[in-house]
């Protein structure tokens, strides 16, 4: 699944060709969608892992369509005429046409159209949201209260970063890898991390995710490990589908299994990254 670099990506590549743009058809995967005249795209903008795109006409209210990528989908650029990469009859998708591109989103998990601005904003996929990682004025303050609302005392940290609603654009890349970094047990309840550990971790995932807003490959690993080991020519990642290496940091096994109900893969190191022995923190306010 996309992580939130990958949406802020699309954003910065759809922006130029849609925002200010005359807008000459809608297509969402139910059929098409009437235009109105002098129809305009007004904004793209990611949230989390949604992609947000405003359209206006003149004497009517913008219109917001919302998808979400989900394991499947991804966005393709054609100019008009040109033969896309999958059949249009075949396959479920979104496609805004301009006067010079038809920019197409293959399979998207989610596809809403708004008819006003508002609806969007109440749409629990969006208003429950926590803060967007890659958000101006990130505010950690509001991302630790919302780590540790009472459900999620008990929950393992790994499965409290893939959760949208405590802050928006981590996903299972960023998890290993921030944990990691952090040397934070996967399996830690959230109850038992201190608060600045949690701050840490939503920090360091906030930095990364900025760092790979650009194009090219995600890379969450430097060339040169800073723990004193060379690491293996055009490694990308720390932990991340290392499972049986050497960790870069202590050389022990590195491992992976299976986590949390969405059974989704975690990589760590068992030396490295040993269970907390710790206390819970009291409840925010005590």
């Amino acid at each position: 699944m996309p992580e939130g670099d990958t949406i802020h990506k699309v954003a910065l590549a759809l922006r130029p060709h849609v925002a200010g743009v005359p807008i000459r058809a809608l297509r969402l995967p139910h059929g098409d969608v009437p235009m109105a005249a002098g129809t305009r795209g007004v904004a793209v903008k990611a949230r989390g892992k949604h992609l947000i795109v405003t359209f206006g006409a003149p004497g009517a209210p913008p219109r917001v369509l919302r998808t979400h990528l989900g394991m499947n989908g991804s966005w393709h650029r054609y100019r008009p005429g040109e033969r896309w990469r999958k059949s249009p009859s075949d396959t479920p998708h979104v496609a805004i046409h301009t006067d010079d591109w038809v920019l197409v989103c293959f399979q998207p998990a989610q596809c809403v159209l708004y008819q006003h601005p508002g609806d969007l904003e109440r749409d629990p996929a969006i208003a429950d949201l926590g803060p967007d990682l890659l958000g101006p004025g990130l505010d950690l303050d509001v991302v630790l209260a919302r780590a540790r609302v009472a459900r999620n005392a008990a929950r393992a940290v790994a499965e409290v970063l893939l959760d949208q609603r405590v802050a928006a654009g981590v996903g299972n890349v960023y998890k290993s890898e921030v944990l990691f970094l952090e040397r934070v047990d996967p399996w830690a309840p959230v109850g038992a991390i201190p608060d600045l550990v949690i701050r840490a971790v939503y920090a360091r995932a906030a930095a990364l995710l900025a760092a790979n807003v650009h194009d090219g490959a995600r890379v969450t690993a430097p060339e040169r490990a800073p723990f004193g080991h060379r690491l293996p020519p055009g490694l990308r990642h720390w932990v991340y589908r290392r499972a049986g290496h050497p960790c870069p940091r202590c050389r022990a096994p590195i491992a992976g299994r299976p986590q949390g109900p969405q059974v989704r893969m975690t990589y760590w190191c068992p030396s490295c990254q040993a269970p907390l022995v710790a206390r819970p923190s009291p409840p925010t306010g005590s």
